[in-house]
């Protein structure tokens, strides 16, 4: 289900021009995406800092790369069920792994890094 006020949120919205810009000359905000997040979970308080900075990825209209903590083995297993189960895999894909597995994604390109 999509809001309403969808439209007029992801409208451009004036600003105030720079000083010494030319007579006529308008400013707008542009809200685009950042490329494809990079969701780093972590050990000690895995599923809240997981979620929120995904949540935050898919409304800022990114696909996210979520990587699962490989020492909280249970609270990892179970997020990535219920991830693979009820996100589109075109926009969220997640991994599971330790230290060699975050050094190889940190390597590639990311909009935005969350951890």
């Amino acid at each position: 289900m999509v809001p309403q006020e969808l439209d007029a949120w992801a409208a451009p919205q004036p600003c105030p021009t720079p000083a010494g810009s030319p007579d006529g000359t308008q400013a707008y905000v542009l809200r685009e995406p950042k490329g494809t997040a990079l969701v780093i979970g972590t050990w000690n308080f895995p599923i809240p800092l997981v979620f929120k900075p995904l949540v935050s990825a898919i409304a800022a209209g990114c696909p996210a790369l979520v990587k699962l903590c490989e020492v909280n083995v249970e609270s990892s297993r179970v997020m990535k069920e219920l991830l693979e189960r009820y996100c589109d895999p075109k926009y969220v894909q997640v991994v599971y792994g330790g230290v060699p597995q975050s050094t190889a994604l940190l390597k590639e390109k990311f909009g935005e890094i969350l951890s």
